[in-house]
């Protein structure tokens, strides 16, 4: 399933309370997006803290929910971890 939204950041901030599981990929998707910004480093933390909070424990769990983003590929397993791993965060 592929997602685009013309402002992914108003998107973002609509959802993340009402579906922090989808938020996690926008916020990850936001992050490559403003990759060596510090807003990409802000929605990698937010990614990583959306995934915590939903709790990631099972493959099905870490199945991505969309392929595409805005045209950003998305990774087909996504949790906390992979996003600390592709934004260098411990």
């Amino acid at each position: 399933m592929q997602l685009f939204e013309p402002d992914l950041e108003a998107y973002f901030t609509a959802i993340k309370d009402k579906d922090p599981r989808v938020a996690a990929e926008v916020a990850y998707a936001l992050a490559v997006l403003y990759e060596g910004q510090p807003k990409g480093r802000e929605f990698a933390l937010q990614s990583i803290t959306l995934f915590e909070s939903v709790g990631v424990t099972n493959l099905e769990d870490a199945a991505s929910r969309f392929m595409t983003i805005n045209g950003i590929l998305i990774p087909e397993l996504i949790h906390e971890d992979v996003v600390k791993v592709r934004f260098g965060i411990p």
